[in-house]
């Protein structure tokens, strides 16, 4: 499976500043040099090894984002002997390739039984592949996903995404295979919209499904960052995190409605179905324009997405509909989330058109 129609995915370029255009590299920390930032030590437990630590930024100020780094190595798990990770405690603990990891969130990171310096600076460049989603931008104070996906506009060296050829084609079935679960996770949202329509009970099952899909295509984002040689792929794979993460935030809106719909209205819960359909159908538009390998002719977003925020304006214009808190939050959440893809499609029809 190839991106025959036109010849790659989509995805934003960013300024020479942004966390997605320098990457996660350890010789352009602190304008110094490996030595100058790496304290090596040897370990007391085990004869031979060393311990290395490292801190990113010097102010006293959130380097990660602990919400997104957790997310990504928990999609990740199977890779690792052991992890942990805490966004109360804003530290995260895994053992990988014989090697501890501890990853804090204002950037300071330890690697245990390392073999070397050398090796201690090997492991700290894969893990920071691995997590480049999760770093804050210097420009904008957003994550990498949010660059990603041109939800930042101080980033970008130009407003609309471009095509991506891939530079190095080995790992490129990584990158497809994240596309195909991402693509089924999609399909599946109507199999949920269908059963909550009929039944009106969340469907554990299908849930349950949708989110495997959707960690599978983060941790296949995951082994093609690790395994590229380019940044400019780099980008890619973070597109395709960000968007996957997107759709697991809908997932857990889509259960709030849920409960909220069962006492409420039929008229508000008529309105609610209406929308929740319309939400989905923005991912899927997303999904399609970004990573579409088909030859077909992908129609613009406005001719088709239903009008959403019509439809949340008529729900939040009536205090029928709105009498608790937690209702308007949530509303809050959907209008943000319409607002910044329908932004996001009408960058991408700029490209496909």
């Amino acid at each position: 499976m190839e991106w025959k129609s036109r010849g790659g995915p989509l995805a934003f370029r960013t300024m020479d500043d942004c966390v997605l255009s320098r990457g996660f590299k350890l010789k352009d920390l602190k304008g110094s040099n490996e030595k100058g930032v790496i304290e090596v030590s040897p370990c007391a437990s085990e004869r031979g090894k060393v311990m290395a630590e490292i801190e990113l930024i010097e102010e006293d100020k959130p380097f990660l984002d602990m919400e997104i780094l957790c997310l990504l190595l928990n999609s990740y798990k199977n890779h690792f002997a052991e992890m942990r990770c805490s966004t109360k405690l804003g530290v995260a603990r895994l053992m990988w390739k014989a090697r501890r990891i501890y990853i804090y969130e204002k950037g300071k990171f330890k690697v245990r039984f390392a073999h070397s310096r050398g090796d201690a600076v090997k492991t700290l460049n894969s893990v920071g592949r691995l997590i480049l989603g999760s770093v804050l931008c210097k420009i904008c104070g957003e994550p990498a996903v949010e660059c990603a996906l041109g939800k930042c506009d101080k980033c970008f060296s130009d407003k609309y995404p471009e095509v991506v050829q891939l530079k190095n084609n080995f790992n490129a079935p990584l990158l497809i295979r994240g596309v195909s679960s991402l693509e089924d996770a999609v399909e599946e949202s109507q199999e949920l919209i269908n059963h909550l329509v009929s039944k009106k009970k969340w469907p554990d099952q299908i849930e349950g499904n949708m989110r495997r899909r959707l960690r599978d295509t983060i941790e296949f984002a995951m082994n093609f960052a690790l395994e590229t040689h380019d940044l400019e792929d780099l980008r890619i794979g973070t597109t395709l995190i960000a968007v996957a993460r997107e759709n697991l935030l809908i997932l857990d809106l889509e259960r709030k409605i849920t409960e909220i719909k069962v006492e409420s209205p039929k008229k508000f819960e008529k309105l609610m179905g209406k929308l929740e359909r319309a939400v989905w159908r923005i991912n899927k538009n997303v999904v399609e324009r970004l990573f579409s390998k088909s030859h077909k002719k992908v129609e613009k977003a406005d001719e088709k997405t239903p009008k959403a925020l019509e439809l949340l304006d008529e729900i939040t214009g009536s205090e029928e509909y709105i009498h608790e808190e937690g209702v308007k939050n949530i509303l809050e959440e959907l209008k943000h989330y319409i607002g910044k893809n329908m932004r996001l499609l009408k960058k991408i029809d700029y490209v496909v058109s």
